[in-house]
């Protein structure tokens, strides 16, 4: 276990941190974002400059970059730098059907997080369907294929992918014979503000396995969606996708009973320290962040390899920024034993249920004080084995105003 210095502020500063004490744990060239940039500013100014109703014009729209109008919020929600409640909020101002569009897309993420906080123990192999396993062959994705290389690269040197090219990436993904949980594993070490719950929802919900009605790609979406693209392609005249793309065969299951939620009350023990984690970068949104506790960080040495150095250098510049406004200690070792070292004095961390139950039980087995998780859709007993069961038991819809 070493301790770190503080970061300094600026993604120049964090590309150098990385290289001189982080190089070792994190995979990809050392290099920022153009796409995001870390920290709580940044993810006001992301909310704040939206062009909603250009947004909801063009959100279709793949290529070219220059007509997109991106909704970068997703990745700050995912990293805990603005929380579901405050960007519900911000819609009130929207036009009628930009408020309408971005609100079905914040419920979705906040169903995700209770699906997958209730059945996260049993998706490894689908939710109700799982891959006939003689269709994963596990090829390769040809990356002459312009979708391929315009979906890849954007993954892997921005961080970021829009909802269309997530769909896009999935389907070549599974239709190439991959198997779900190597995918996940990808997307997971490659996109900043990665959520996992929100992560398994989509991979699960585009390949089929959520509901048995996958999304196959196809040439004609392509060009719809990423005008010039196809005409550009090296493979045009044989196009992959019409001739080779097949997605494997769905084999129907059961959903497995749901699981009891674990508990998020928060207990009144003094502590001294708080874990700052990268689903929680600002700790703002669980107001488990003051000037006079420590907030310490930990880059685990046992997630060596699976993460993007982008990712880090995103984390970095929050930090950077936290470090302003509250003491912070970082280091570099394994979780648990940092954790223990803190134990006598009390540790708190806000509540995650993003996590699976193993990492859940690590916290929750080192910290002395848990805060209440940020729903913005507080749960229920009620069902949530489908988006329109759990709307229905929770009373919600997207016209309501929830808070």
């Amino acid at each position: 276990m070493k301790q770190l210095p503080i970061p300094e502020p600026g993604s120049f500063k964090a590309e150098l941190y990385v290289s001189e004490h982080l190089h070792d744990l994190f995979v990809g060239d050392i290099r920022a974002s153009s796409k995001l940039r870390g920290g709580r500013t940044a993810a006001l100014a992301a909310l704040q400059s939206l062009d909603e109703d250009a947004y909801v014009q063009h959100r279709q729209v793949v290529f070219p970059a220059a007509k997109r109008h991106d909704f970068v919020v997703p990745a700050y929600l995912g990293a805990g730098l603005l929380s579901l409640e405050e960007v519900w909020k911000a819609t009130k101002g929207y036009s009628d059907n930009a408020k309408r569009v971005i609100r079905a897309e914040l419920l979705e993420v906040e169903y995700a997080r209770h699906w997958y906080m209730t059945y996260s123990s049993q998706l490894a192999d689908g939710f109700r369907a799982e891959f006939k396993e003689t269709d994963l062959v596990n090829d390769s994705l040809d990356s002459s294929m312009g979708c391929v290389e315009l979906t890849v690269s954007e993954l892997v040197e921005d961080g970021w992918l829009s909802s269309q090219q997530l769909e896009w990436f999935i389907s070549l993904w599974v239709g190439a014979g991959k198997t779900l949980q190597s995918g996940i594993d990808f997307m997971t070490q490659h996109l900043i503000g990665e959520d996992s719950a929100a992560n398994t929802y989509i991979w699960q919900k585009v390949s089929g396995l959520l509901n048995q009605d996958p999304f196959r790609l196809t040439r004609w979406e392509v060009e719809r969606q990423a005008q010039g693209l196809c005409a550009s392609c090296e493979l045009s005249a044989a196009c992959p996708i019409e001739t080779e793309l097949k997605l494997p065969e769905l084999i129907s299951k059961e959903p497995g009973a749901a699981s009891s939620r674990v508990s998020s009350s928060l207990d009144t023990v003094e502590v001294d320290a708080v874990l700052i984690t990268t689903e929680h970068l600002s700790g703002a949104q669980a107001g488990i962040v003051n000037p006079d506790k420590r907030c310490i960080f930990v880059f685990d040495e046992n997630q060596a390899g699976k993460r993007s150095a982008k990712q880090a250098i995103f984390w970095l510049e929050s930090l950077a920024e936290l470090a302003l406004i509250s003491p912070l200690e970082i280091y570099r070792g394994d979780l648990g034993s940092v954790l223990e070292l803190y134990r006598r004095d009390g540790i708190s961390v806000a509540a995650n249920q993003r996590l699976g139950h193993q990492e859940q039980s690590l916290l929750l087995g080192h910290v002395s004080q848990v805060h209440p998780w940020p729903w913005l859709v507080e749960p229920n007993d009620g069902d949530c084995s489908t988006f329109e069961a759990w709307t229905h038991s929770h009373k919600i819809g997207v016209g309501s105003d929830l808070i």
